[in-house]
């Protein structure tokens, strides 16, 4: 397969993310997830290898509103927005806004989850929609994009409201004079990427309100997580004690942690922030790309590669000051996982097998948050 120049890279990626945006509006931003098929988390790295048809998996699953697929769209339509000047992006993003709220009102809750029930890794079922800190914390980064853009101030008052429902109805431990997030209410497990993800969006937001309680609680949390990070650089998905039974070390929860420091560092400015960062970066790079290039899955462990990791992959590499890294990735996803015109794929096998499937939250919008900022780098790239 002839290999995409870095120019002609830029103009596919240009195309595709048109085409995306074009694929989300044609399926009303509906579509399915592959953790709607039950039991699918214990048999994710085989099912769909030796599924004989995996688009059938699907046939008699609803479509689905994801609200973590609307917030990464509003993201993505946010870096468009800073490189086109395209007004009817930020149109968009304010009904896909209204959406999320109606959202909220529909499910009952205050925060929010995924509209189907699955299974964590210790086993517990969470019920339909039950609201997640780092879904909620996503959708509130998005608003908080918008608001930067529009100067809306309802957005500042419901991002707040987002942060009062993490503080006091999702909440957290206290560790010594440290805290960390807890992943949701129902479980109370303590994960280090959500934990981060969380007190980046308080720092933005206290930084947008000028409110320091947000400031200082959000510190307590990283810290917390800046004291988890082990000697090489990485750090657990979970948290002590969670990762005394449970010691994975992945690519994109590795990457969720790392952009979210580098978030708060923006408004923290902290050597010791930027250190930690520095040491994680060195340790992502040295142990998650093949070929400097390709997104491993985990430290121990190539294939299946997962759309997923491709796009924390660019967006990583990105927030850290390696845009190289970041069209590398990109052209070799265009050029083996993708349509090459709207459709991003779910996994590749080591055989070369590719699971031709695209879900709206898990390839679609997360590649199109990723091209999208690839794009808004590529005006500084120049």
């Amino acid at each position: 397969m002839k290999k995409l120049e870095d120019g002609r890279a830029l103009e596919v990626i240009r195309e595709m993310c048109h085409n995306l945006l074009k694929w989300f509006e044609k399926n009303n931003y509906m579509g399915h997830d592959p953790y709607q098929i039950p039991r699918y988390e214990i048999l994710s790295d085989t099912f769909f290898k030796y599924f004989p048809s995996p688009s059938l998996v699907f046939a008699f699953l609803p479509r689905l509103l994801i609200p973590e697929a609307l917030g990464l769209i509003i993201r993505a339509n946010a870096s468009l927005y800073k490189v086109f000047g395209n007004s009817f992006l930020i149109r968009k993003n304010s009904i896909l806004i209204e959406t999320l709220l109606d959202y909220l009102k529909e499910s009952g809750y205050n925060g929010w989850g995924v509209p189907f029930k699955w299974k964590s890794g210790f086993g517990l079922t969470y019920p339909k929609d039950y609201p997640f800190a780092i879904v909620s914390a996503e959708i509130g980064h998005s608003l908080l994009d918008q608001y930067i853009l529009t100067k809306q101030k309802r957005l500042l008052a419901t991002s707040e409201r987002i942060a009062e429902f993490l503080l006091a109805e999702n909440g957290f431990l206290r560790i010594g004079n440290k805290i960390c997030f807890y992943y949701s209410s129902l479980d109370k497990y303590l994960v280090n990427n959500v934990n981060t993800y969380v007190a980046s969006f308080l720092i933005k937001l206290g930084y947008l309100k000028r409110l320091s309680r947000y400031f200082e609680i959000a510190t307590k949390a990283i810290d917390y997580t800046l004291s988890q990070q082990n000697a090489d650089g990485s750090w657990y998905y979970y948290a002590y004690p969670f990762c005394r039974y449970v010691s994975t070390i992945d690519n994109r929860h590795t990457g969720y942690t790392l952009v979210s420091l580098k978030w708060a560092n923006a408004y923290l400015k902290s050597e010791k922030i930027q250190s930690s960062i520095n040491s994680g970066w060195r340790f992502y790079k040295n142990n998650f790309l093949l070929n400097g290039t390709i997104p491993k899955h985990r430290i121990d462990k190539i294939f299946p590669i997962d759309i997923h990791d491709a796009a924390q992959v660019i967006l990583t590499s990105l927030e850290m000051g390696e845009p190289q890294i970041a069209l590398a990735t990109a052209k070799w996803v265009i050029e083996n996982m993708s349509n090459k015109e709207n459709e991003f794929y779910f996994k590749m096998y080591r055989d070369g097998k590719v699971v031709r499937i695209s879900s709206a939250r898990w390839s679609q919008a997360w590649m199109y948050r990723a091209l999208t900022f690839l794009l808004e780098k590529a005006v500084y790239m120049k």
